[in-house]
């Protein structure tokens, strides 16, 4: 039975068990996060912000066995492939420094720190996480923010097939995962994007799907967008004519002119406050009268900046509510600019209209390495009861409203070569009586030889890859017999092989026997198949040679498939009945 407890051990700062000088460095662990769940193998990494020349060593250990103690003058913050126990790990990190600092010489130990993580292993969990955990898994959009200053995060064409393995995107980190003397294929030609994709996540394998096609959706709120900018010194004491030059104005309200250019279905609503200051114009009886003769100044000149007239409503506000704050009457000298969906209407910056029902929808389409495609369209079929907002169709930022055929929205892109991007957005309108079902996107095009393609990448039933189904689209038949071995059935290949590199044959992760009774214990010690008909008291599985497979020691793996068999006991060379596999080296049996 496998022990699911084990103490790893890791560190970072404050110590756990180890005394703390007062003036220990302060070291954040980047990854992995306290109390995260993580596979069978764990990066440990710092915050590469740490002063590195306060910690000029660390190292990380796993239970008993030590890792090399890392000097991060050379430039690593980081520790790939800590192997993990199935359970509960206490990760520890050990800090030192320099006996004689002046001298940089010796080495002694100034911290420590221990965090508990747990390692997943389904077979054994049976996908139970304790509470308390949470999954975080390595490769995320998030974590690889902070990796991007010096690591490149984004593929390029040339990681298909990179001219030599330091080319290779996945290099600088995972240089040392293919390592033994038994190389799985498309590792040993850093071929990792044949199974990888580092795009997908946050997925444990991040299996890729073999297609290059990569469609994404986001669904985004529609709120009134909401501009305030202080006045004083706009407009001349008393007056409502400018003290400033119009290209300062403009310059002044960039933000919303610029907004309302993106969200072109957008009306905008122009609120003008002002002070309390006292009024010495005849012109204008109250700081009401005043603001409005603002806000309409304010309104010819937004139209000469190129704003429509049709889109302005103005409204004078004068010193009375809503105030900005109660710092004093100041406060109270603004414009308030609030661009609203078209249909919907503003009386007050205050009260704002509910957008309930209203949402942007953003689909991310990329293509790469694939052939060149011509006539390119991407259609969005609206769900009934929603209802598509007019003039907010975009593709690529620019303004592009789609054709409409009843409730759908249609796009022609034209062609397009093996590698290319494109966003579309619109905004759409749920009534109270729609569903909370997404747009069905479809894309459609032609490919060189001039068959016509229909893509439905969020079709019901879409998943991402498993282990099984990336192992076995290349390696076809494991699973064609009618008896099928547990693991193998359940899709966990990789708990008897290393998908990348192995000392052993087939990538096992360890010589076959060894690897057979990790589970089938019993084999190891009690009596195995026909134990009066063998010399001594049981048939031998090890240490000796095969006769039917000459130059191969005998193993498990002489008598039984791993994968599957036509029999229950899964014999090899097909046979169904015990006679039949004892005569493949018995001949005179």
């Amino acid at each position: 039975m496998f022990t699911l407890f084990r103490t790893v051990i890791a560190v970072c700062v404050m110590a756990v068990g180890t005394a703390v000088a007062a003036d220990a460095p302060a070291v954040t662990i980047h990854y992995p996060v306290d109390r995260s769940v993580v596979g069978n193998k764990v990066n440990f990494v710092l915050d590469f912000a740490t002063d590195w020349s306060a910690v000029p060593f660390f190292q990380v250990l796993a239970g008993k066995r030590e890792y090399p103690v890392v000097e991060t003058s050379s430039g690593r913050h980081a520790m790939q492939g800590i192997a993990l126990e199935p359970g509960v790990n206490t990760l520890t990190l050990r800090l030192f420094a320099y006996k004689d600092a002046a001298r940089k010489k010796g080495m002694e130990l100034v911290s420590t720190r221990e965090i508990t993580i747990y390692s997943d292993v389904p077979v054994f969990s049976g996908n139970v996480i304790p509470e308390g955990f949470t999954v975080r898994p390595f490769h995320t959009r998030g974590q690889e923010k902070d990796c991007s200053g010096c690591h490149r995060m984004d593929v390029e064409p040339a990681d298909l097939k990179p001219v030599q393995p330091a080319d290779m995107i996945c290099y600088t980190c995972h240089k040392s995962i293919p390592t033994g003397k038994h190389i799985h294929g498309p590792a040993a030609v850093w071929g990792c994007i044949s199974c990888h994709d580092p795009d997908e996540g946050p997925v444990k394998y991040r299996f890729a799907d073999r297609s290059p096609w990569k469609i994404t959706r986001t669904t985004q709120p529609v709120e009134p967008l909401v501009f305030t900018i202080p006045s004083d010194g706009v407009f001349n004491s008393s007056s409502s004519s400018l003290a400033i030059r119009r290209k300062q104005l403009k310059d002044l309200l960039a933000e919303p002119l610029s907004a309302l250019r993106r969200h072109r279905a957008y009306s905008m609503f122009l609120e003008v406050h002002t002070d309390g200051a006292p009024i010495r114009n005849p012109r204008y009886k109250d700081h009401r009268q005043l603001a409005k003769s603002r806000a309409r100044v304010l309104s010819t000149l937004l139209v000469q900046f190129g704003v429509s007239k049709a889109k302005i409503s103005v409204v004078g506000v004068g010193r009375s509510s809503p105030r900005a704050g109660e710092q004093g009457s100041g406060d109270s000298n603004r414009i308030v600019i609030v661009l609203h969906p078209a249909g919907t209407e503003v009386k007050s910056s205050e009260k704002l209209p509910s957008m309930k029902g209203w949402e942007r929808q953003v689909v991310q389409i990329t293509y790469a390495n694939g052939p060149a495609v011509s006539g390119l369209t991407v259609r969005e079929a609206l769900p009934s009861h929603v209802q598509y907002v007019r003039d907010t169709g975009t593709v690529q930022g620019r303004f592009r409203n789609p054709r409409i055929n009843k409730s759908a929205l249609i796009w022609n892109l034209g062609g397009r070569k093996g590698n290319f991007e494109e966003t579309i957005a619109y905004v759409v309108r749920r009534t109270g009586t729609s569903s909370k079902a997404p747009p069905e996107t479809a894309i459609s095009y032609t490919q060189q030889d001039g068959v016509i393609v229909n893509y439905a990448p969020f079709e019901k039933g879409k998943k991402r890859r498993t282990v099984a189904e990336t192992c076995l689209s290349c390696h076809q038949g494991m699973l064609d017999g009618a008896f099928r071995h547990g693991p193998t059935e359940a899709g966990y290949c990789n708990l008897c092989h290393d998908p990348h590199a192995s000392p052993n044959p087939a990538w096992l992760r360890k010589p076959a026997w060894d690897l057979c009774v990790t589970c089938h214990a019993e084999m190891a010690e009690g009596k195995h198949v026909v134990a009066g008909f063998v010399s001594g008291k049981t048939h031998p599985t090890k240490g000796r040679s095969d006769p039917a497979r000459p130059g191969r020691e005998l193993s498990c793996a002489s008598c039984h498939n791993a994968h599957s068999g036509k029999s229950r006991s899964l014999f090899v060379y097909g046979v169904k009945e015990r006679h039949d596999l004892c005569v493949q080296c018995h001949k005179n049996f």
